[in-house]
């Protein structure tokens, strides 16, 4: 095994897939600092090696939203899985009176999502919706698949 994100026998092939990676994927250049509260959380459980962290960074996306902005509403399929670098996240449910029921709240340095409807592709049973302007890391199925 090559790495634990990457498990390939040969270090040729995980090295030609990274340059390739690279090289086809229009990547901006993400602050080393921005990302460290993700690397303690990853290093939590595994160690991982620059390269580990290159091919990581070029998987990535980061985006910001507004507070109030809706990232899955109850019902849609969870495209993505989220890493919060700052803000504030909220996930809720409405039950059958229509009466908001929070789950949870993702604060810095948590990962949120419904995995149930990212893994199955089936309809979120919740909402995530930013309490504060927030900036994420989000990863789609395919792209997280590329990581294991």
């Amino acid at each position: 095994m090559c790495c634990a994100l990457f498990p390939i026998q040969s270090d040729w092939i995980s090295c030609h897939f990274f340059l390739k990676i690279r090289l086809y994927k229009m990547v901006d250049n993400h602050n080393v600092m921005e990302l460290d509260i993700v690397y303690k959380n990853i290093n939590r459980i595994i160690d991982l090696q620059d390269f580990e962290k290159n091919i990581f960074e070029s998987l990535i996306e980061i985006i910001t939203v507004k507070r109030k902005e809706f990232l899955l509403t109850e019902g849609e399929i969870c495209r993505y899985e989220y890493f919060v670098l700052s803000g504030c996240l909220r996930s809720f449910y409405l039950d059958e009176n229509l009466v908001d029921h929070t789950n949870m709240f993702a604060i810095e340095g948590w990962w949120t999502g419904s995995l149930k409807s990212f893994t199955q592709n089936i309809a979120a049973e919740f909402n995530i919706v930013a309490l504060e302007d927030s900036k994420l890391i989000r990863l789609n199925k395919e792209k997280l698949e590329l990581l294991f």
